[in-house]
C-alpha cells in the first residue's frame, strides 16, 4: 500500500467497534508505513492493538 487517508482511518475504527461489540480483538498487522504513521499522526494507534514491532515505524 502506498496510500491511505482518513477514509481508511473511518474504515478501521468501524471495524473496531463491530469487533469490540462482538467481543472479538482486533489486530492490524504488516502495516505499511504511510497507515502506521498517518494512525500515529492522527493519535489512532493507541486504539488499535497493533504489534510493538509495528507500532513503532
Amino acid at each position: 500500500m502506498t496510500f491511505f487517508s482518513t477514509h481508511g482511518i473511518s474504515a478501521l475504527l468501524r471495524t473496531r467497534h463491530v469487533a469490540t461489540a462482538a467481543d472479538v480483538g482486533l489486530t492490524l498487522r504488516a502495516a505499511a508505513p504511510c497507515v502506521t504513521y498517518l494512525l500515529a499522526a492522527a493519535g489512532v494507534r493507541l486504539n488499535l492493538d497493533l504489534p510493538a514491532a509495528e507500532a513503532n515505524h
